[in-house]
């Protein structure tokens, strides 16, 4: 089953059926498909610029102002002529506790290669003056966190590395400097640096949007990319966002595909070669509630759903070789559901990948009369309704 809630709803079962009066676009549909592809690839085009490779080495100079600090850092293990000698750097508070921490290797603070169309709250909030503390930089930002500690950033100086505080807590810190070589630019972060909270003995790591057949990540690799396939271990719904029970997450602000490793170090590349840009959301009470609310602070809140949305559901292909061809097998998959007691809340029988409904081995079936079939079908325990 894919595109299933975790919550669970009492014995009655909605099967919610996408009835379509007119034939479906299928032309609009691989148009968007295609632009979506196309807005993937010119993030991957924007990139290929090579700066060879190489790390960040020591800050040669710092600057903040009343929203920004600008960072001027030397380059260090640098290949290819073409590598950069020194590397601009940008860190910004977008509230009291989400820090953007951004690298370009050519200089170009743009928004090409961003997925800077999905945010909508990345506005930058007034810093307090930065502290000079011998080895480190302390940056945070003039307004608080209500009744909680407060949350800046350490710029260390050498080599120029960043780590996020609470209060006088680590949450999160990069064990070496930010790294590219031809191909992609990445973090290294330090793992299990935060005292873990309340029962758990390790750091844990969730999310990259839809990592199929997998939920904590810990010690493991996820790819963030489109795949298109909806068996264990693909990533068809992948999202550049993971979270930490530390209490933080990491959004990186991105279209390009990319690969994170959660092992001693972390690792978090993506395939762009000239610049890392991330929004980093950190909750002072190491919640991963609160980190999620930061989370959509940033790319907006989800639409409120349909009650019967909020349970477990079953969203599939039903004309498939899988299921005979046939719309109508999505009865006795409800059957089994009533009969191993497993409460449900909704089932989509066309979940719209092109498998359309009806009967026999035709190439998208556009069959009302199935649809009307199940409809009209009532099973004992179980109220299928069209919707």
């Amino acid at each position: 089953m894919d595109g299933c809630s975790d919550a669970m709803v009492p014995a009655i079962m909605t099967i919610a059926l996408t009835l379509a009066s007119a034939p479906i676009d299928l032309a609009a549909r691989k148009a968007a498909r295609r632009a979506m592809h196309l807005r993937t690839r010119a993030a991957d085009e924007a990139s290929t610029i090579s700066f060879g490779s190489g790390t960040l080495g020591d800050i040669k100079d710092i600057k903040c102002d009343s929203t920004v600090c600008q960072i001027t850092a030397s380059t260090a293990n640098t290949s290819g002529a073409d590598a950069p000698a020194t590397v601009a750097l940008r860190l910004y508070f977008h509230g009291p506790t989400i820090v953007r921490w951004w690298a370009q290797l050519d200089g170009n603070f743009s928004d090409i290669g961003a997925a800077a169309d999905v945010l909508v709250g990345h506005s930058p909030v007034a810093l307090a003056p930065a502290v000079d503390k011998g080895n480190y930089v302390k940056v945070g930002p003039v307004v608080a966190p209500d009744d909680e500690p407060a949350v800046y950033a350490r710029v260390y100086k050498s080599p120029c590395r960043l780590s996020l505080v609470v209060g006088d807590t680590v949450l999160m810190s990069e064990a070496l400097p930010l790294s590219w070589n031809r191909h992609s630019m990445w973090q290294t972060s330090a793992r299990d640096v935060a005292p873990s909270p309340t029962g758990l003995s390790k750091e844990w790591f969730f999310g990259g949007g839809m990592q199929n057949g997998r939920w904590s990540h810990r010690d493991t690799s996820i790819t963030i990319a489109v795949d298109y396939n909806w068996a264990r271990g693909g990533h068809p719904n992948s999202a550049p966002w993971y979270v930490s029970s530390a209490g933080f997450g990491v959004l990186r602000n991105t279209w390009a595909p990319g690969t994170y490793t959660f092992g001693a170090p972390v690792i978090t590349s993506h395939n762009e070669s000239s610049r890392f840009d991330a929004f980093i959301a950190l909750s002072p009470r190491q919640s991963l509630k609160e980190v999620l609310g930061l989370y959509t602070s940033l790319t907006g809140a989800p639409f409120l759903p349909p009650l019967y949305a909020l349970f477990l559901g079953d969203s599939d292909c039903y004309h498939n070789e899988r299921h005979g061809n046939s719309t109508r097998t999505a009865i006795g998959v409800a059957d089994l559901y009533v009969q191993h007691q497993m409460p449900h809340g909704w089932m989509l029988v066309n979940d719209g990948y092109g498998c359309g409904y009806g009967e026999g081995p035709v190439d998208f079936p556009q069959d009302l009369s199935d649809l009307t079939y199940v409809d009209l079908t009532y099973v004992d325990g179980l109220r299928l309704i069209a919707t």
